[in-house]
């Protein structure tokens, strides 16, 4: 019985040495604040593209509003003088 203990120890000691080692989790943990930090960068100039196109796209709106409002006080000079004209006549 001693035997077999024995030669049962010694194979589980040969396995052990055999065994690959197990990840350092130092290099674990710094491949995943790797990762992290990759992500963050991602999210922080993805949200800086949308801040951008969102002004762009107010800037456009503005742009337009302002192109009618022109629109609308030329149109009104022009029904105003051609009522004073009537109105002259």
């Amino acid at each position: 019985a001693m035997e077999r203990l024995g030669k049962q120890i010694a194979s589980i000691t040969d396995k052990l040495d055999r065994a690959p080692a197990m990840p350092d989790a130092d290099q674990i943990f710094q491949g995943l604040e790797q990762r992290f930090d990759a992500l963050s960068m991602l999210l922080e100039r993805r949200q800086g593209d949308a801040i951008e196109q969102s002004n762009a796209l107010f800037h456009d709106l503005e742009r337009r509003l302002d192109e009618v409002a022109n629109r609308l006080d030329q149109r009104m000079r022009q029904d105003d003088s051609a009522g004073i004209m009537e109105a002259i006549d």
